[in-house]
């Protein structure tokens, strides 16, 4: 479903290896300490093909850098266990150090306090905390390119994604996305003889599309990364004298073509010294042909961690002397007072919004049965019940997919806000009413989730037609079809009905409907919504 940010070297005192490869990298309790005094912990994961020594060879340095993805909006703890702004906290004390910091994507969309302000106030606390490169991410065109453009005004230079282009395709071939640039370049120990100049790639991959509603999509798309990350490492190197150059990749390990890192033998090519993952949510440590792949999991609570040791006579990269993911957890960290005065700023304004009681419920609702079962029926009652909406009112099937929180409390009666509410639904998806047949309605409805309005067996066939009320990210979902080497979108969930003249209802928003659905109740029962009119094993039967 479904939207920142050269610097000097860190010389390390060397310690003894630990011997595992990938690790979580917490604080000793000597380094544990409050207020703003940090230490990041003393360990580090060496290359197996490159034997870690007790002595830092001569005339080497230990370029470190450390990376988020996938922050959503995680301002507060309550995502993560740690706040944004003890976040800053402790990436300032590093990029104080010398460290390199990157951001690779879905930085704004998920929370209220983020959302209300469509990603400016994470793109200002980035700014803040001095990230030295950020990506784009599928959920950053959640809303639309303007946002995106908005947004860059703000952090006061582009995103990254070299394989993101203009669409549809020239006459004479792909042309970059004025969006974005490809790569940025950094330096290390900038201006000194320890100098260290690095290439920072941000890539997204072309699949990535079908996560992405194609209304906010119309003039970009993402074409094949690999040769495009290899051309652009290359003239890193090759054209601009880079020493390291290192991808921010929205996308998990499995995704990373190995023959950026030398392919399945090791002995081709590597393009690249370290990549930094997203996208999966996963927290994954990898080596591939002494080429480190980190991805810190979500929400701002665990970073990934990586540490090039770099040969300044030969201009080598000697070893990966560290990739691990720190768990900010384990550090007491005070929230950074630049960084908490932006937020705080924004919080009078959202607070009185999100801390709102908005009703009860008798119990948990599951964000993958209950919760979007009620999200189906309260879009059919604010239906039926506004005559603003009487051209829809003879819908057949109201279509939705999952929540993306459970609503819970873990007790019974219990006061519903309107964060709560708006936490399980944070994505602002328009709702299309459309005709589409028996056969393709009968495939989505196995997937996703519903209200069915009249008792009849749903016919699974081309011939028969349903007036539906659906998501415009199920509506226009896409892919990328590939045919030679050129790509075209299509419709794949609804290829039918998206083509088919839909029609936006204007002012129709399930966050307001459920809002209305817990506001009309004394106490609203996540069982109700699990009946017959929601249960997919009926669809086939009259009910």
């Amino acid at each position: 479903m479904k939207k920142n940010r050269v610097r000097f070297v860190s010389i390390c005192i060397s310690v003894v290896a630990l011997t595992s490869c990938g690790f979580i990298d917490t604080p000793s309790n000597s380094e544990t300490s409050s207020g703003d005094s940090i230490s990041d912990s003393i360990s580090s994961t060496s290359d197996s093909t490159s034997p870690s020594t007790s002595e830092q060879p001569s005339n080497t340095v230990d370029v470190s850098f450390y990376a988020i993805n996938d922050f959503h909006g995680a301002i507060e703890t309550s995502y993560s266990g740690v706040t944004l702004g003890q976040t800053a906290t402790f990436l300032k004390a590093r990029k104080a150090e010398g460290s390199i910091l990157i951001n690779s994507g879905d930085m704004w969309q998920g929370s209220m306090l983020s959302n209300y302000n469509n990603g400016e106030l994470v793109t200002r606390a980035f700014k803040n905390i001095g990230f030295d490169a950020s990506i784009l991410g599928n959920h950053e065109f959640d809303w639309n390119t303007s946002y995106i453009e908005a947004n860059e005004v703000i952090y006061g230079e582009k995103f990254l994604g070299c394989n993101i282009m203009e669409y549809p395709r020239g006459s004479n071939g792909w042309v970059k996305s004025p969006l974005t640039n490809s790569s940025k370049i950094v330096y290390a120990n900038a201006g000194t003889s320890s100098e260290v100049k690095i290439g920072i790639i941000g890539a997204i991959p072309t699949n990535q599309l079908s996560s992405i509603t194609s209304l906010n999509t119309e003039n970009v798309i993402f074409v094949d990364e690999t040769p495009i990350i290899k051309a652009e490492a290359s003239r890193l190197r090759d054209q601009e004298g880079c020493d390291l150059v290192v991808a921010s990749y929205h996308a998990g390990q499995d995704q990373v073509d190995r023959s950026l890192m030398g392919g399945n033998s090791g002995a081709g090519i590597k393009y690249l010294d370290a990549v930094f993952c997203a996208h999966t949510h996963a927290a994954e440590t990898s080596m591939v042909n002494g080429i480190p792949l980190v991805q810190a999991g979500g929400y701002g609570g665990k970073l990934s961690k990586v540490v090039l040791t770099y040969n300044l006579s030969t201009k080598t990269l000697v070893k990966c002397k560290n990739y691990s993911i720190v768990d900010l957890n384990g550090y007491s960290l005070s929230n950074d007072p630049e960084v908490q005065s932006l937020i705080d700023a924004e919080k009078e304004i959202v607070d009185p919004l999100s801390s709102e009681v908005i009703g009860k419920a008798a119990s948990d609702f599951d964000s993958e049965d209950q919760l979007p079962k009620m999200f189906a029926t309260s879009i059919y009652k604010q239906v039926m019940d506004n005559d603003e909406y009487a051209d829809y009112q003879d819908v057949d099937y109201i279509v939705v997919n999952y929540a993306r929180t459970s609503i819970t409390n873990y007790n019974s009666n219990f006061d519903v806000t309107f964060s709560m509410l708006y936490d399980s639904i944070p994505f602002d998806n328009g709702l299309y009413y459309v005709e589409t047949n028996g056969e393709e309605l009968m495939s989505e409805l196995l997937y996703n989730y519903f209200y069915r309005v009249d008792g009849d067996a749903l016919v699974n066939s081309t011939s028969a037609k349903y007036k539906i009320i659906v998501y415009d990210y199920l509506l226009f979902h896409i892919r990328v079809n590939i045919d030679g080497d050129y790509y075209t979108k299509y419709y794949n969930y609804f290829p039918y009905a998206s083509l088919n003249n839909p029609a936006l209802i204007s002012g129709l928003s399930c966050r307001e409907a459920a809002r209305t659905e817990f506001e009309s109740a004394s106490v609203l029962d996540p069982n109700n919504y699990v009946n017959d009119r929601t249960n997919r094993s009926k669809l086939s039967s009259n009910i």
